[in-house]
């Protein structure tokens, strides 16, 4: 039978106590910061001096402000200095932004993007055409976005303030992929000047955007300061700091104290309800892309036998993986999307959590008692998702053993070169439609695009590459059932849950956003 919700919470909290109460987002780098106790923070001006804003995140752009050469954590630092063509506003719509207008043939076939004019780059060029095209050639070559762009023939200059790209297919999520941290500009003179070491040091990170980075420590701290020329007016925040502060409750404890202004990882749960009450906290909740997942090595091991990745299907309790991870607050989703992503159909079944029937199709692969490595990422809720897992396929018959991994191993090592059985990981999807299928299962994605299963079928990729070109709202949807079919009978993941998202940050600001573009802090102001 299974167990109650209630059962399953104070599991998590035994859990909790083990690991530690963490969020769910992926963090790395800096040691914990303790916070000071009962600071208050200064009011705006202080001494004369304009106010900085203090934010806390798990890791400080540990890699690079290269963002065509690193994702994850560090797309935080990025938002800050770089603009896309498009963005996403407070009312969750693609419009213009680097972009003063744009058209598309009825086809989808051809963009035309007309350039605001007059937007300079941090080192005083002037945004021009060529730079998008530029940026977007990086794209098309970087294997951290090339499927975000992989429908994309090529891109011209037209002139200086006029770009057109032209499509191999149509694709229904380009828009929203131009409004994503995968389609930032770069200016082209800075990245041939600076060459491999764009985007490592504070002088060689350039963009349009609303901060100038000034000061960088990987994965410690990073310094701005607002871009007096910002073409869309200067941010109302002036002054700028990311700290990291690894630990959930030691950040939570910051936030009550006042060190710091604003949390920019996943409330966790169970601090919720106290800095709801805070008088002195907003905290504000939104569906996230943030998907909570295995992934299983299809390409070598003994997991390319089909029977062996549904008995994991039966093997693991995906309702405990939720209250561990995301402390119940989400929704188990049954693919790689989230509940409300465009052209999603009905999500469908999946595999009822039944130990002995993984336990009959484990014995008829011939492989009752045989060994697994479950490799993770040693930070957030990771280490506890893998204990559980470890413990259900314990429970099944198979010799299970947990590796706790640094990230930038995980992501070389699992992610990128397929050294592994099972992995339990996160990925945060660049848009909000059934589109993020593509990254996960196409052929062309294994390794660091997003294939991290290492997934192949002509069938998942020939129903994928159709999916993405269709426009017809309906057509879409039953090209997607085709897609969510496949992937049940193949078990290609092993999908978890997509947490609720949320914020924490003083009311000494304000902002209109909730959504994921939240996390851009020139969306906030100073309360009067």
């Amino acid at each position: 039978m299974k167990r109650t919700l209630a059962k399953l919470l104070a599991l998590a909290m035994v859990f909790g106590l083990l690991a530690g109460c963490s969020s769910q987002t992926e963090t790395t780098g800096g040691e914990s910061d303790e916070p000071s106790t009962g600071q208050e923070n200064p009011s705006q001006e202080a001494n004369g001096e304009e106010r900085e804003f203090v934010v806390a995140l798990g890791d400080v752009n540990s890699n690079n402000f290269d963002p065509y050469n690193s994702y994850g954590t560090d797309n935080y630092g990025h938002m800050q200095v770089y603009n896309g063509l498009m963005k996403i506003n407070e009312k969750r719509e693609i419009v213009p932004d680097l972009a003063e207008s744009y058209e598309v043939t009825p086809d989808g076939m051809e963009y035309t993007f007309h350039l605001k004019q007059g937007v300079k780059f941090h080192n005083g060029e002037e945004l021009k055409a060529s730079d998008v095209v530029f940026s977007g050639q990086r794209a098309q070559e970087s294997p951290y976005t090339s499927a975000d762009w992989a429908s994309v023939e090529s891109i011209e200059a037209v002139d200086d303030y006029t770009v057109k790209i032209h499509m191999k297919s149509a694709s229904m999520a380009f828009l929203e992929t131009l409004a994503g941290s995968f389609a930032f500009i770069v200016n082209e003179k800075a990245v041939t000047e600076y060459g491999d070491q764009y985007g490592m040091s504070v002088e060689a990170t350039v963009g349009t955007g609303p901060y100038i980075l000034k000061e960088w420590k990987p994965g410690e701290l990073a310094v701005y300061e607002a871009n007096p020329d910002y073409f869309d007016g200067e941010a109302d925040i002036k002054k700028l700091r990311f700290k990291a502060i690894s630990d959930t409750n030691t950040a939570v404890i910051a936030l009550e104290t006042g060190e710091i202004d604003y949390y920019m990882n996943t409330v966790p749960p169970v601090s919720m309800e106290s800095l709801s009450n805070n008088e002195d906290l907003n905290v504000v909740s939104f569906p996230s892309q943030n998907f909570t997942y295995a992934i299983i090595n299809c390409e070598t091991g003994i997991f390319t036998d089909v029977k062996m990745r549904q008995a994991l299907a039966y093997a693991v309790d995906r309702e405990k993986m939720l209250v561990l991870g995301g402390e119940g607050l989400g929704t188990i989703v049954n693919c790689s999307a989230g509940p409300d992503y465009t052209a999603l159909p009905d999500m469908g079944s999946w595999y009822e959590y039944n130990p002995e029937k993984a336990r009959e199709l484990i014995q008829e692969a011939g492989l009752e008692g045989a060994s697994v490595t479950i490799k993770t990422y040693s930070t957030g809720s990771y280490p506890k998702l893998a204990t559980s897992m470890q413990q259900d396929l314990s429970n099944v018959g198979l010799n299970v053993e947990v590796l706790q991994m640094e990230r930038n191993a995980f992501i070389n090592d699992v992610l990128g070169e397929g050294q592994f059985e099972i992995g339990i990981c996160g990925f945060s999807s660049s848009v909000a439609d059934m589109d993020c299928m593509y990254l996960h299962l196409h052929s062309s994605c294994i390794g660091l695009t997003g294939n991290w299963s290492r997934y192949s079928s002509p069938e998942m990729d020939k129903i994928l590459e159709d999916a993405r070109a269709e426009t017809d709202a309906e057509a879409r949807k039953e090209l997607y059932r085709q897609a969510m079919d496949l992937y049940r009978e193949e078990v290609c993941e092993l999908p978890f849950y997509y947490a609720t998202d949320a914020r924490a940050f003083t009311k000494d600001v304000t902002t209109d956003y909730a959504n994921n573009s939240i996390d851009r802090i020139y969306h906030f102001r100073w309360v009067d």
